[in-house]
């Protein structure tokens, strides 16, 4: 690998973390565009299909990208720290946020909920609407009768972390399993390591790993890959997905010398990326065109499902090799990014749809209101972590560390001198 070897911080990588996370953010300020939205909070009345395009395709590939990021730096944790200080470390920077995170956050995200769907009349409430209820009267309803923990359960966006600690208990496991199961001579681990670096080199990585991922996808309800956030109890198919992702991150960071192999074909692999984007979104409509009495069977979700994979590996390894190669060197700006995104994706869902429940019926192009609700939640989310948690408990929980505080807006003396 070129620099990153022998220094601390994996500087390209950091910010492909932060891409993903913070592209959740952009994400979710897209929801309320998307047209015929009914579970989210409101349905703006400028809303249009590019957007529902736009979440089609970076959801085929942002949490992916993360659980590989995961489990590439799990791995550096556990040979930094052995096995009871990573768990110690996980407790720490995942377990608790995740737990005072959903404590914190969800009844805030339901009360923002609340308010959404009663300003649109939304047909979800309509009881609360006939019985004349605000939204602070909703809200404690809801809380007071306990329907939080009945079928309107929700991990809401910190899904993501409870998915890992299932990931980690599985790693864990499946390393103790492996100790005892194979000599101790890491035979099977080269063997393991060899057949990875030949599939990551080969000119048709992205048909060998997209088999497993086919065959995780195959399993989902559904076209594609969903959000297990309603229950406490993993979801098979999708844990195995991200397991997947989580092991592909584990093996690049045994195999780091082939970091330097993913921007080889990086323009290729965004272009066919592309080029599988509209056809997997529209792929029903595409084969009515053609064929009106088509009936869209097992085999057409095979055929989608192929596409959509090799769409999902041709972005994972695109991105990643873009990232690898112009975000190589250490930077200020990206490094505070980058320690930032963690808490921005934390606590950003809030902001979020409180802003869009405000504007959503603002007549305003979403031309105009789109980037507006980023460049009004963004600016709160960075001073909020800059003055809340960047030199604070919170932070070294985080980021493993505080740092000095520096304020933003320095006040300058203006000295002057008598004639």
């Amino acid at each position: 690998m070129s620099n990153q070897s022998t220094t601390l911080r994996y500087h390209s990588l950091d910010a492909l973390r932060a891409f993903a996370l913070l592209l959740g953010i952009v994400f979710h300020a897209a929801e309320s565009f998307c047209p015929g939205r009914q579970m989210w909070a409101i349905t703006d009345m400028h809303a249009h299909e590019l957007f529902n395009f736009f979440q089609h395709v970076s959801h085929s590939f942002r949490m992916e990208i993360f659980f590989i990021m995961a489990g590439f730096f799990a791995r550096l944790v556990l040979m930094r720290q052995g096995q009871w200080k990573f768990i110690k470390h996980r407790i720490k920077r995942i377990l608790i946020p995740f737990v005072i995170g959903w404590i914190v956050l969800y009844p805030i995200v339901i009360f923002v909920w609340l308010s959404g769907w009663i300003k649109s009349g939304n047909a979800n409430i309509q009881e609360i609407l006939d019985m004349g209820l605000s939204p602070i009267e909703g809200f404690i309803g809801f809380f007071m009768t306990f329907q939080f923990m009945g079928d309107l359960f929700s991990l809401i966006h910190l899904w993501f972390l409870y998915q890992l600690l299932v990931i980690y208990a599985l790693f864990i496991m499946l390393r103790a399993a492996i100790s005892l199961v194979f000599s101790s001579n890491g035979s099977f681990s080269i063997w393991m390591d060899n057949k990875f670096k030949r599939i990551i080199a080969s000119p048709l990585n992205i048909l060998w790993l997209s088999v497993p991922t086919l065959l995780c996808l195959w399993f989902m309800n559904g076209w594609g890959v969903y959000t297990p956030n309603e229950s406490l109890i993993p979801d098979i198919p999708v844990t195995m997905l991200y397991s997947f992702m989580f092991m592909v991150g584990w093996f690049l960071h045994r195999n780091q010398d082939l970091l330097d192999e993913m921007p080889k074909r990086l323009w290729l692999y965004l272009f066919i990326g592309l080029l599988l984007a509209y056809p997997t979104w529209q792929y029903s409509a595409i084969i009515h065109w053609f064929s009106p009495e088509a009936d869209i069977g097992s085999l057409h979700k095979l055929v989608h499902h192929v596409m959509y994979v090799f769409m999902i590996w041709s972005f994972i390894l695109g991105i990643s090799g873009f990232f690898i190669r112009y975000f190589n060197n250490e930077s200020p700006a990206w490094r505070y990014v980058s320690d930032s995104s963690y808490w921005l994706y934390l606590v950003h869902l809030p902001v979020v749809v409180y802003i869009q429940v405000l504007l959503a019926y603002v007549d305003l192009h979403w031309v105009i209101k789109y980037p507006l609700i980023n460049l009004i939640a963004f600016p709160i989310l960075f001073l909020s972590y800059h003055y809340c948690v960047r030199s604070t408990f919170i932070g070294a929980w985080l980021n493993g560390r505080k740092y000095p505080f520096i304020p933003l807006f320095r006040k300058t003396e203006v000295q002057t001198e008598d004639a």
